[in-house]
């Protein structure tokens, strides 16, 4: 998230304005990541939801490599299983600490995929 995106988002954050903040692995080629059940985050939304001190909502989409695929023409339309899980809480917490919050968060998500049997 670039700095003018931050500024301006956490004027809005201040201001009450609601917002969705995805955080999302690192960008690989298709063939680098088919194998990858959940590649690390990036910091700038813990970054930013530490800053402005409001909690971290996981949610876990269990089938999304089965509704899209990444090879061509093996995608389909379903359900898709999702847990919500409880809110990482931010209260006291310093910029230093998105790391271990990242990390965190991944293996909260990371064993509910595992839960799952996703591969």
């Amino acid at each position: 998230m670039s700095n003018r995106a931050s500024k301006c988002l956490g004027k809005r954050v201040n201001s009450f304005v609601r917002q969705l903040i995805l955080s999302h692995s690192s960008v690989f080629s298709l063939l680098e990541i088919q194998d990858v059940l959940l590649n690390e985050f990036k910091d700038g939304a813990f970054r930013f939801a530490i800053e402005h001190q409001i909690p971290i909502i996981l949610m876990t989409f269990a089938d999304n490599k089965k509704r899209f695929s990444y090879t061509f023409f093996s995608g389909s339309p379903g359900r898709m299983r999702v847990t919500i899980h409880k809110f990482l809480s931010t209260e006291g917490k310093e910029v230093a600490d998105k790391k271990e919050m990242s990390k965190t968060a991944r293996d909260i998500i990371l064993n509910e995929l595992k839960a799952y049997g996703a591969s």
